[in-house]
Formats: structure tokens, C-alpha cells, sequence
């Protein structure tokens, strides 16, 4: 560890949200400083200096959801990965030949150590940066400075934080000296004797000239009744096939395969009690769906896949290549997928992840960021599960009383095959002396069981476990049986058998879904219509309260959960050069040239053929074993599913596909005082895209308002000791909103508009509703408290959203005064 001294007039706190908060309050991001640099002000005179040298740090990478066109200093934010471990070993592989293969550490990630990776300030010394904020009420500076090593700058390194009021001396907050490299060093500060202040922050990083220094991820946290109304656990097992875990089988279902027509055979895996123990017991305090489907065969499109509910093959990302070029990487992050970590940050929670998985990281050229600001990556071949579940155990200690997003990504029942003896011990009829890929497969899953069993453990204990959503799920399933065999002979050469990116079978895409929240999701309950990995995150937003984005197709699983019936739609995989699209009974696949090309069989009885579309009726033939596409009987279904999957490609909705259980429209309120006064107001909105606007006059009359096509105008007056308003119903309800207020004829600015439960001005906010962002910041369940007869402004709500959820506080008078004083005493109102 560092050696750091520190002084600090106002006390650091190393972990001030350990335990959870009191009521209703929970810690939450006020905001991150990566996203206020377009309004700060930087001295940065070692920049130029300190860019060149950062590029001999290839673990990083520039933050790729940041405006850098509108907002150039964005260009600042870096994501910086610095190993956390004693070492750093490179990978090899033995080949057939004797000889030993390695991998290039920057396309692959794949030396073994640990890494932490966080987005970052990057301000090489002497630098000064300074944001202009407000102190909300319990609030904090937390932050992680670090120095990178480098062969000229030496010696210590200072970083130090003081607040300049408006009014008044300035307050220092807290100093460290920082003397080793390559380290996060932890650090929080609190702010509770600055709340209500208006505050210029300073950010001092002092040292050798031109020394790398980074303030990762630097926010301000406040404690305050939550936006969000639960958080959210999400685990992944890579490569987890369903059959694994006992309590995913169905005996009436697994009897019907096994009577087929064409029996399944080793396609379908063995119940074995007590393998996974912990979710067997986990699964009946949950729903589980018995029947679910992964986006992709492989983890960089079945990860992106479940992050946004979109296929990553439609966000620009190719099919085949593992590695990625700058005009594919770009193209993705032009897109602005969905992603469901960046819909959690905008909401005010914390995101990290616990993980092995070398796709989730952008600064190799197999992987992607993905959005979240904290990354723990154990990147080990056997020993991964121990640090990971080390990691995000005390992940859960350390941030108990703060809303949070942790995603726990295992790799266990992933090759190579290493388990624990005493989960070897429970496979039935085990011969140590003849290994079985197979049962050394299942045993694998039981070792990531007992770690999954240890953070169900640790959420009780921290009562955490009815306000945690969590999810667990599979990127992907596994090919295990004998029968699917083969090796596509112009795309990897590699056999399809224990393995999964290279193959397409129904067993290399089934996997489980498991949702556990009690008193919310049913438990012990089990669904088994067919769904799809797509749907997690439009279903975690729907119950978060948070908005869908409108390319996400997938269906509301709690609703599924609660006894919905699931529509048999059209669920698609997209493989490496092959897409399949499952339907009713049948499973159709359809293969790209680069993929028709197939050495089938196994041991010495093999056969080349061409296969460019296969047809399997999953009903009489659940082992896959007789493909009926060239079957003249069943032309005219090869015909159907191949149009459906032409469709599903091309983000067209057949007659019969289900629509998304999203919000239908949405509500915003808009109320006008002007302190005691009276003044004319009048108001444009034009709504592009709009399917419908519905307005409902608040004590004016009906007249005042005209609606024409997708723009409504409003000629009115404000009353003196009274609100005035209307409310707005809006259709869909991602429609951007772009407005003009004006009193008395003068446009109101940013400062007179106000949204969201507490009546905050915010920046854009006369300008209307553009985005998601701007919808997040006026929603509430319900309009702030508005003094007519002192306050002046517009003050708008956008009912629903991620506080829709929040308990409705007491309205008497003399809570209403409580609310207005501390709006006062906040500077939100006059």
C-alpha cells in the first residue's frame, strides 16, 4: 500500500456510508466532477507534456461518453486501469507442437493480475482545477488521487481540496501527499459545515513538473431521500447453461424431451442434488424463468446484448472479429447505446463492477467500456472466483448506506475446468482417473454457487436484502454434447465442442434468468414462457421507475413474474457470421458465407459440408440432431422464420410481435408564479414526434391554451396569491420538448426556470426537455412547494420517473414550511 500523510481541518472519513442510512435517506451522487468540466476553470500549463507521457500508460483509455465536441476540457476525463496486484504474470498456452503461444497483453487483457480501473481527472502538476457548486445538505467530497509512474518525474506528489465561499474565508478541506505510483488512494472528506454554501472547489495537484497526476472518480455524494427506490445486485456466471442448477429443471419437461421422437441425449445435463445449493435456495425466495435465451453466443455481444436490450450487431459492433478497429469502436460509441450503467449514474447511483471479463474494458482492442466508473477486474484462469468474491463482498460493506449498481461477473464454469474436490465429491459415479469435460464443467458452476451463496449471506446481514433487486444470470450457455461436434473451417478451426463463441446450438444460448426482490417479484415462483436476455435491462428500469430507451424491444419480466402471459415472439442470437431466431416450436438458423463451411462428426468419423440454413423442431427433436431445412414439407416454414429473422435484423415489428410494456406517455405539470405579481405569460412548446398532446388548463381558462399539430401555445397571466398552469400529457414519452418562456415578452433564463421536487434550476432547463438527462432532472411524484406570493419563475415536473417511486412525504402547512425554509436556507429558493 502507499504511503501517504495526510491533514485534513475538516476530518476525512474513510468509509462514512458503512452502515445504512436512518428513514428513508440514503447516500447518493449529488454529481460527479468529470461531468461539470465544461463549466470549470483549469490551469493546466504541464498538459501538453503530460498527454505525451500518458501514452506510455496503455491501460487507459479516453471517457467515450463525454461531449469533447461541445465541451473540449471533457477531453481531460480519462479511464485508467492501475494494477492492484503483487504481479503481473503474461499468459501462455502449450500448443499441440510443444511450442508456447502468447498473447498480446493490449489486444487481449489477458495477463494474469489485478486491475482497477476508474474514471478520472487527469491534471498533470502544477494544476488547479475549480468547479463553481452548491454544498447540498449532508454531503461529502469523496475522490481516489493517484501518480503514475514515469522514468522522469519523481518525488511527491500533493493533492489538496479547499472550498472559496462566495462570502466568507476560505475553508481548507483536506491535503495527502502521495510518494508511491501506480495506486487509487481513497479519500473522503466531509462537507456538512459548507451546506447551503455557494462554493468555488479547488483541486490543487502539486509536485515535479509535468507528474501524471489523476483525481479518479472525484464526485460529490449527499445523504438525502433517494431518487432510485432499490438498488441493484447483478450477477453473471459466463458460460452458466440453466440444466447446471437443479431447481431450473421442470421433471415434467425434462421427461417430455427425453420421450421425443429423437430423444436429446447428452444435450440435456443430469439433475444432481445439492450441486448449487445456494441457488436452489436463493430461486425460492425469487421467480425464475426456466426458458431463457442469451442475445449472443459469445461475451462481448451477450454482455453489450444485456447492458442495453439492444443486439450489439444493431449498435455497429461487426459479428466475427474478436478484435475491434477504431472505426467499429467509434461507430458503437456514436450510437450511444442504452446502456443500463450510465441510466444508473444519471439517476444518482454509484456503479461498479466486480469482474473477469476482458471484454468490458475499452483500452483493449477486444473490449468496450460499458459505462461504469469503478471497474475491479481479477483477471486469473482458476483462482478468479476467491478475489472477486472478496472484492465485491466488501464492496457491499463499505457502500451499505448509499444507492448503488454493483454488477459481479464470475468465469468459473468458463475453460479451463479446475474445481474445488469437494464439489467434484458431489457429481455422481465420478472416475478421477478418466476426467469428464463435462462434470468437471458442472462442478466448475457449484464453485461460483458457494461465492454467489456468500453475497446472499452478506445482503441479509447488512439489511439490504428487500431493498436490492437482484439478478442472476448467464452471457451464454455451453456446448457439451458429443452430437455437436464441428469445427467451421473458415472462421476459428476450432471445435464447437466445450466451447460456445464457436458454435450455434440451442444448449450454446440457453441460460438462466433469476429476480429476486421480496415483497415486490413473487418467490418460488417459476416461468416458462420463453424470454430473453434483452429483457433485463428494460425490466430493471421499468421497476426502477427510470425510462426505457425506444430501440429496446424486450418485454417487462416482472410483469411476467406477477402471472402476465409471456407472447411468443420472436426471440433472436446472433452468432459469429450466423444469426438464429427462435419460434413457436422451431429453431431457425441462418449462416453467413464465412460460416458454411463445416467439418462435423468426432473422433476420426468426420465430414466437410455446407450448411447455410438449419430448420430444428425443438419439440420432437430437443437435442438438435435432424435439420429439416432441406426438407420439401418444411419449406414454408424455413420461409416464415426466415422472414421473421429478416425483420428481427432490420428492427421491424411483425403483425403478431409483442409491443414493448413501457410507458404509453407521459405527464408534466407547469405551474407559473411571479411573487405576488401580475405579469403576462406566454409559452411555446413544440414537441417533434409527438403522437399526441394533451393539455389541461390549472386555473386559467381552456381558451388560453391552442394546440396545433405538435406545438401547443399559451397566452395567460399569473395571479397574484394563487398558482397558474396546465398540465401536459405527452405521446411517447421520449418525446424531446423544445420551449420559449417568456413574462411580460422577456425570455426567462435558466435561473428562473425550475424542475423536479425540489425546484432546482438547472442548465438547459429553459430550453425545454431534449433528452433522457433532462427528463431524469424533472422528475418527481409531484410538484416542489411554490409560494406564490414570493417565488417567480416556471416551475415544471415530469410525474413519474426515477422519484415516482419515493414515499409521499406529509403535506400540512407546517411541513410545507419546513420544506420552503430549507429550500431557503439552501439558496433553491428566494
Amino acid at each position: 500500500a502507499p504511503s501517504a500523510a495526510a491533514t485534513t481541518p475538516i476530518p476525512a472519513v474513510a468509509s462514512a456510508s458503512a452502515a445504512p442510512a436512518r428513514g428513508d435517506e440514503l447516500e447518493e451522487v449529488a454529481f460527479r466532477l468529470t461531468e461539470q468540466l465544461g463549466d470549470a476553470d483549469a490551469k493546466l500549463p504541464g498538459l501538453a507534456r503530460g498527454l505525451a507521457d500518458l501514452d506510455t500508460h496503455w491501460r487507459r483509455m479516453q471517457a467515450p461518453w463525454k461531449d469533447t465536441a461541445r465541451q473540449p476540457r471533457a477531453k481531460l476525463v480519462q479511464l485508467v486501469a492501475l494494477r492492484t496486484s503483487a504481479t503481473e504474470v503474461v499468459h501462455t498456452v502449450q500448443t499441440k507442437s510443444g511450442s508456447v503461444a502468447t498473447f498480446d497483453v493490449r489486444k487481449w487483457n489477458m495477463s494474469e493480475g489485478a486491475f482497477a480501473q476508474r474514471e478520472a481527472i487527469f491534471a498533470p502538476t502544477p494544476s488547479t482545477l475549480r468547479f463553481r457548486l452548491r454544498v447540498p445538505l449532508g454531503a461529502a467530497l469523496e475522490l481516489a488521487p493517484a501518480v503514475l509512474a514515469t522514468e522522469t518525474a519523481h518525488g511527491d506528489v500533493t493533492f489538496s481540496a479547499r472550498a472559496v465561499p462566495t462570502s466568507g474565508p476560505p475553508v481548507e478541506i483536506g491535503k495527502i501527499v502521495v510518494r508511491d505510483r501506480d495506486r487509487w488512494i481513497e479519500q473522503r472528506f466531509d462537507l456538512s459545515s459548507l451546506a447551503g454554501k455557494e462554493i468555488d472547489l479547488e483541486l490543487h495537484a502539486d509536485g515535479p513538473e509535468a507528474a501524471l497526476a489523476l483525481w479518479g472518480t472525484p464526485r460529490i455524494v449527499r445523504r438525502a431521500p433517494a431518487r432510485l427506490p432499490y438498488n441493484v445486485l447483478w450477477i453473471v456466471v459466463d458460460a452458466l447453461r440453466p440444466d447446471v442448477i437443479p431447481s431450473f429443471h421442470d421433471p415434467a419437461a425434462d421427461a417430455a424431451k427425453r420421450a421425443a421422437k429423437h430423444p436429446p441425449l447428452d444435450t440435456l445435463l443430469p439433475i444432481v442434488p445439492g450441486l448449487t445449493p445456494a441457488i436452489d435456495a436463493l430461486a425460492k425466495r425469487s421467480t425464475i424463468f426456466r426458458d431463457a435465451i442469451s442475445p449472443a453466443p459469445w461475451t462481448r455481444a451477450g454482455t453489450v446484448g444485456m447492458f442495453t436490450g439492444v443486439h450489439a450487431r444493431q449498435l455497429g459492433l461487426p459479428s466475427v472479429p474478436w478484435s475491434l478497429v477504431d472505426a467499429q469502436v467509434n461507430e458503437y460509441y456514436r450510437r450511444e447505446p442504452p446502456l443500463f450503467p450510465l441510466a444508473m449514474r444519471r439517476a444518482g447511483a454509484a456503479t461498479r463492477a466486480f469482474v473477469n471479463n476482458n471484454f468490458m474494458l475499452g483500452y483493449a482492442s477486444v473490449g468496450l467500456d460499458m459505462g461504469f466508473e469503478h471497474v475491479e477486474d481479477y483477471r486469473y484462469r482458476t483462482a478468479d472466483t476467491g478475489e472477486i468474491t472478496r472484492a465485491a463482498l466488501a464492496g457491499l460493506r463499505a457502500h451499505a448506506g448509499e444507492r448503488f449498481f454493483h454488477f459481479v461477473n464470475y468465469n468459473s464454469p468458463h475453460e479451463p475446468f479446475d474445481p474445488p474436490k469437494e464439489c467434484v465429491a458431489r457429481l455422481p459415479q465420478y472416475d478421477p482417473a478418466r476426467p469428464d469435460p463435462v462434470k468437471l464443467y458442472m462442478a466448475e458452476a457449484c464453485k461460483d454457487d458457494a461465492a454467489i451463496g456468500e453475497l446472499m449471506a452478506e445482503l441479509d446481514r447488512l439489511g439490504l436484502r428487500d431493498k436490492t433487486v437482484v439478478v442472476l444470470t448467464a452471457d451464454h450457455g455451453e456446448t457439451l454434447s458429443e452430437r455437436h461436434e464441428g469445427i467451421a473451417v473458415d472462421l476459428d478451426e476450432v471445435n464447437t465442442r466445450y466451447h460456445h463463441a464457436f458454435g450455434m446450438w440451442e444448449e450454446t444460448t440457453r441460460i438462466p434468468i433469476l429476480l429476486s426482490l421480496p415483497g415486490v417479484i413473487p418467490e418460488g415462483r417459476a416461468v416458462d414462457g420463453r424470454v430473453s436476455n434483452l429483457d433485463l435491462a428494460p425490466t430493471l428500469l421499468t421497476l426502477l421507475g427510470l425510462e426505457r430507451d425506444p430501440r429496446q424491444q424486450g418485454i417487462d419480466l416482472v410483469a411476467a413474474a406477477r402471472g402476465k402471459p409471456v407472447p411468443d415472439r420472436a426471440i433472436v442470437t446472433l452468432g459469429r457470421a450466423s444469426a438464429a431466431v427462435f419460434f413457436g416450436k422451431y429453431r431457425f438458423v441462418s449462416r453467413d458465407q464465412q460460416a458454411q463451411k463445416w467439418l462435423v462428426g468426432h473422433g476420426d468419423d468426420k465430414e466437410l459440408m455446407t450448411i447455410r440454413e438449419e430448420l430444428y423442431d425443438l419439440a420432437d427433436d430437443p437435442g438438435e440432431t435432424r435439420n429439416l431445412a432441406l426438407v420439401p414439407a418444411f419449406a414454408s416454414t424455413v420461409e416464415e422464420l426466415r422472414a421473421r429473422l429478416k425483420a428481427a435484423l432490420a428492427g421491424v415489428a411483425t403483425a403478431d410481435d409483442a409491443t414493448p410494456s413501457g410507458e404509453a406517455a407521459s405527464k408534466l405539470q407547469f405551474r407559473f408564479s411571479a411573487a405576488g405579481r401580475t405579469q403576462r405569460v406566454h409559452v411555446t412548446i413544440t414537441a417533434t414526434g409527438a403522437t399526441e398532446l394533451v393539455a389541461t388548463p390549472f386555473g386559467i381558462d381552456k381558451e388560453a391554451i391552442r394546440i396545433v399539430g405538435p406545438q401547443l401555445e399559451l397566452a395567460t397571466t399569473t395571479a397574484t396569491n394563487a398558482l397558474v398552469g396546465f398540465d401536459l400529457t405527452v405521446s411517447p414519452p421520449t418525446t424531446p420538448l423544445r420551449w420559449t418562456l417568456a413574462y411580460d415578452d422577456k425570455p426567462l433564463a435558466d435561473d428562473a426556470v425550475f424542475g423536479g421536487i425540489l425546484g432546482v434550476s438547472a442548465k438547459g432547463l429553459a430550453k425545454g426537455v431534449l433528452d433522457s438527462a433532462a427528463r431524469a432532472t424533472i422528475s418527481a411524484p409531484r410538484l416542489p412547494f411554490i409560494d406564490p406570493e414570493v417565488d417567480r419563475g416556471v416551475f415544471v415536473v415530469r410525474l413519474g420517473g426515477a422519484e415516482a417511486v419515493a414515499p409521499e412525504r406529509a403535506t400540512s402547512a407546517a411541513a410545507a414550511a419546513e420544506v420552503k425554509s430549507a429550500l431557503q436556507q439552501w439558496g433553491y429558493a428566494k
